[in-house]
């Protein structure tokens, strides 16, 4: 239920651009869609873009927003295909 709400509230918080956190992790997976392509599975994906993410930054989120911000940034890319 958490994760949900924080998938939709990252899609909100995307669009404002005075949001600098997510405006780092919407960029982030951006960069990375070159990687979607080596995955078979969605959350294969998003655990890797996960990862990463955490090895190339630092977040003020909390795992689960991180996650879920990650999560919403990863679709949002998947839909402007």
């Amino acid at each position: 239920m958490m994760f949900e709400l924080n998938f939709e509230n990252s899609l909100d918080k995307f669009k404002d651009l005075k949001q600098g956190e997510h405006q780092k992790i919407i960029r982030f997976v951006e960069d990375k869609k070159k990687i979607f392509a080596n995955f078979t599975s969605d959350i294969n994906c998003i655990g890797k873009l996960y990862t990463l993410y955490l090895e190339e930054h630092s977040s003020n989120l909390n795992p689960l927003q991180l996650k879920a911000s990650i999560s919403a940034g990863y679709f949002l890319m998947l839909l402007q295909k």
